[in-house]
């Protein structure tokens, strides 16, 4: 499970290098630059934000081409609405690799095992299952 974690991380960072170009990464990259506080984690094009704002840029962009990782069985993206929080948390706190990992793993299998428990029809029925099973 680690292992798939490991690539998991590395297909969201490969996802959300290209959705840097992509017009809603301009807009919430502006959004968030309105906001103050610390600068406590590092989004997507090496801007430091608050963590919270960090990770909704890098959730942004890793989602905007829509290639993330899909667990069909839910129909979501796991990884696009817990990596983002995870990594900014892990910078924030100073947390290494084999935590950041583990929470990333953690957080997937929850919205994994979320978005069995809604099922199908809650996506039938317009819901977005990566919002709704990853928050």
């Amino acid at each position: 499970a680690l292992q798939v974690m490991r690539l998991s991380l590395l297909d969201w960072l490969a996802v959300g290098l290209p959705g840097q170009e992509e017009p809603v990464a301009r807009i919430v990259g502006a959004m968030v630059a309105e906001e103050s506080g610390a600068a406590q984690a590092t989004a997507f094009g090496g801007t430091r934000l608050p963590a919270r704002a960090a990770a909704l840029v890098n959730g942004t962009v890793s989602h905007a081409l829509d290639y993330d990782d899909t667990h069909f069985a839910h129909i979501g993206h796991p990884s696009v609405a817990v990596v983002p929080a995870a990594l900014a948390l892990a910078e924030r706190e100073g947390a290494d690799m084999a935590q950041l990992v583990r929470a990333a793993l953690q957080g997937c299998e929850m919205s994994v095992r979320i978005g069995l428990l809604l099922g199908r029809g809650h996506y039938q029925v317009g819901y977005h299952q990566t919002a709704t099973a990853g928050t």
